[in-house]
């Protein structure tokens, strides 16, 4: 082994992490394009897929919680068994649970973006408070916007999820593809 082998793969490694990262980033976002109701229904059966994991993960820790007390065996018993119900609701009822869970999901982000701006207005202080200013108004128009259309609020940005992955797929592609080994 010669003192520049390990720097080369080291190299190398980057090269492929790049290479694969930027296929799979480029697939999922063309795929997010091309079928946005469909990959928002299949992110829907990966939370019913964690919720029955979290289920029984829970019912595990209730059945193996031996010396705890019959408060702690019975609260992990029932937050297992709402886990589990409300898998099994979501596979049942997957385009209504699609819609609540983007609803849900917009709501959260419009009311994070609020509480961010106010954070930017109310913390105001040293360089660049016109850009603190600016960002803060925007975040708090954003945010509204979203608590009064959460579902076209969460449409839209899942579609800018797809546009963001397809362009950063492509860059590292590309960078992957340039980077010199050796």
């Amino acid at each position: 082994m010669y003192p520049g082998d390990g720097v080369k793969r080291i190299a190398q490694g980057a090269k492929t992490a790049l290479v694969i990262g930027g296929l799979f980033a480029l697939a999922l976002g063309v795929t997010i394009l091309v079928w946005p109701g469909k990959t928002a229904m299949a992110m829907s059966v990966l939370v019913g897929i964690y919720a029955v994991l979290m289920g029984i993960v829970y019912l595990g820790v209730a059945l193996s919680a031996s010396g705890k007390s019959g408060w702690n065996r019975l609260g992990n018993s029932i937050l297992g068994l709402l886990f589990i119900v409300g898998g099994v609701i979501l596979f049942f009822n997957l385009g209504a649970a699609t819609v609540a869970l983007w609803v849900v999901f917009g709501v959260f982000i419009g009311i994070v973006w609020i509480i961010e701006g106010v954070m930017a207005l109310t913390t105001l202080g040293g360089g660049g408070n016109g850009w603190a200013v600016f960002y803060g108004i925007i975040s708090i128009i954003a945010g509204i916007t979203l608590l009064f259309s959460p579902m076209l609020g969460a449409a839209f940005l899942w579609i800018l999820l797809g546009a963001f992955l397809s362009v950063m797929g492509i860059v590292q592609l590309v960078r992957g593809f340039s980077l010199k080994v050796g």
